[in-house]
């Protein structure tokens, strides 16, 4: 008995050990192991989606197995390059009035910056003569202190010398797409090899439910870009652009990474047009990034609580604590990690916290057997 209320007593510090050793585990794998086999990793999402096209190839149309697979990833890695294609060649196009239009473009920006320079120098005006000397000697040895090999010289050399990295992780990849599309039973008979009966069932059903919210996640994730396109694109248009359409897209996309965001590229033309004057166009800027900001925070919990299963405070709190741990990668990570963990003590096989009515895993085996055999 002292035995068992010892260990309800420290048994909150054990999950929190292994908790934190976990997370130790997991950002060591993100920060160094996952940049060497990331070409596999495509890979085998790349093979994820070939298989289903070669398995219909080969129900339907009678394929040879091999020549099913090596036209199903052919079909896939196809399929990715003209969608890529397609949106540089939607770009091109919607760039070429902006480059014809450039010298006007340059013309007005000169025209901004000269009006700058004479509001500055009249600020400058009121200064003691010894503060003005000394920031026009500043300005005058600037270009002298510019170390012009670190700003272009060492970009290049790093841009050089990962040329022949991304040849290799080029060719692992399109290499390994084929080999894990042809050879998917038998890699999946050599990892089952090293687990008992009772863990294949488990190892298969959180597999299935992992890469099924995977694709509820990036679902999830192009829901809230399409929603930040818009308020984009209303806003730019409300604002009388150009081009708003190809603005929006583009800080859209910047948007689309937390790293840098809409507001890497909203705040500092907002800041930059109120410093001219132009106090219309950046006060609108920045109503348009505070809804943006606002909107994200507000639905993006939900939508992607919606998508993957997870309680919208859960998911936030994944989201803001994967972002801060892992970066970027970290904000998708840790929502799964935390899915996972509630889907393995929903099905009783950990058991962190009580739950009142367990699902069965009878029926989701099932379907994960018999998918199998198809």
């Amino acid at each position: 008995m002292e035995d068992k209320s010892l260990y309800k007593l420290l048994r909150p510090l054990i999950l929190l050990c292994y908790a934190v050793l976990a997370i130790l585990a997991v950002k060591y794998l993100m920060s160094h192991v996952l940049s060497w086999f990331m070409p596999f990793i495509i890979a085998f999402f790349v093979s994820r989606l070939a298989l289903p096209l070669a398995r219909g190839m080969k129900k339907k149309l009678r394929f040879p197995h091999g020549v099913a697979c090596v036209t199903g990833t052919i079909l896939v890695m196809l399929a990715a390059i003209v969608v890529v294609g397609l949106l540089g060649f939607f770009i091109a196009l919607r760039l070429i009035p902006f480059f014809k239009d450039l010298p006007n473009t340059y013309a007005n920006a000169m025209a901004e910056v000269s009006v700058l320079g004479d509001r500055l120098s009249a600020a400058l005006g009121g200064l003691p003569q010894s503060v003005v000397d000394g920031i026009n000697n500043a300005i005058t040895n600037l270009p002298e202190k510019i170390d012009l090999y670190a700003l272009l010289g060492q970009p290049l050399l790093n841009v050089a010398s990962s040329v022949p990295n991304a040849i290799l992780a080029t060719v692992a990849t399109v290499v390994g797409s084929f080999l894990l599309t042809i050879y998917d039973d038998a890699v999946g008979k050599f990892l089952r090899s090293f687990m008992p009966g009772p863990w294949h069932e488990k190892v298969a059903r959180t597999y299935h439910h992992l890469i099924t919210s995977l694709g509820n996640w990036l679902k999830a994730q192009c829901i809230m870009c399409s929603i930040c396109l818009v308020e984009l694109f209303v806003g730019f248009w409300i604002m009388g652009f150009a081009s708003p359409f190809l603005l929006a897209v583009i800080i859209a996309w910047i948007d689309f990474l937390p790293v840098l965001g809409a507001g890497t590229v909203l705040i500092p033309w907002a800041l930059i047009s109120l410093i001219l004057g132009n106090f219309k166009l950046g006060i609108s800027l920045a109503v348009l990034y505070a809804v943006i900001l606002v909107v994200r925070n507000l639905v993006e919990p939900h939508v992607v609580a919606h998508q993957i299963g997870l309680h919208p405070l859960v998911t936030l709190m994944g989201i803001c604590v994967g972002f801060r741990m892992f970066g970027f990668m970290g904000m998708f990570i840790v929502p799964l990690i935390l899915l996972c963990v509630v889907k393995l003590n929903e099905w009783g096989y950990i058991h962190l916290w009580q739950v009142e009515t367990p699902p069965s895993p009878e029926n989701e085996i099932l379907s994960i057997e018999s998918a199998e055999k198809e």
